[in-house]
């Protein structure tokens, strides 16, 4: 279904050599890195910081192991994606709009990332992460003088989208601000690539990638 990973059991946002669970009581700590890297005047640290970023969202919103037939499963699914630090989805919005299009292009694949491995996330609530992602991710995917970076907005915007059931202009959130709307010139941009994009670049996707690696 819309918003759901192909797979059961999406891969480790850390890739299958590391275990989450040991990692758990080190998040925190690592969240301070990454957020300190993409604040860093240096582009070369902030790129692998948006990767963190997405990887770490990913990893606060992975709920506790549970059996798959256990009804109060989604319901854990849910009580962590809503757990995911605010500060960290920020983070990723900026280096959304950063200066530097390798940057963003990263940022960018971090999001489409984040979006398969963990929709709930995004989701979650009224999709309020997702509206913070939001302008900056159709500000990308309208870049015409860069074909990478606007494949890599158009992508990620649709895997956003989709993570969120906001995949036609009556299911988007109304215009305005507050809980539960979205800005209103990303919220025509949004409705206009609904309308225009989201069924071609989705055909376009392979339902087993997972990968969040730059292209060169």
């Amino acid at each position: 279904p819309p918003g759901t990973p192909s797979q059961a059991h999406p891969p480790s946002p850390f890739g299958a050599s590391l275990s989450l669970p040991p990692l758990r009581p080190s998040l925190p700590v690592l969240l301070a890195v990454a957020e300190a890297a993409a604040a860093h005047e240096r582009s070369e640290l902030r790129q692998p910081a948006a990767h963190a970023l997405g990887r770490l969202c990913a990893a606060f919103g992975e709920p506790e192991p549970a059996d798959d037939d256990d009804p109060a499963t989604a319901g854990l699914a849910a009580a962590a994606a809503l757990g995911v630090p605010r500060s960290a989805v920020q983070a990723l919005a900026r280096l959304l709009a950063d200066p530097s299009s390798d940057v963003r292009a990263s940022a960018c694949n971090a999001v489409k990332r984040l979006s398969r491995l963990r929709p709930a996330v995004l989701s979650a609530g009224t999709g309020a992460l997702a509206a913070l992602l939001l302008p900056p991710l159709a500000a990308a995917a309208q870049v015409k003088q860069n074909s990478l970076l606007q494949s890599a907005g158009q992508r990620a915007l649709m895997h956003t989208l989709n993570a969120c059931g906001w995949t036609s202009g009556e299911a988007l959130p109304p215009a305005g601000g507050g809980e539960g709307r979205l800005h209103p010139e990303a919220r025509a941009a949004a409705e206009d690539f609904v309308r225009r994009f989201f069924k071609r670049v989705r055909a376009t996707e392979s339902e087993e990638e997972y990968s969040d690696e730059d292209v060169c």
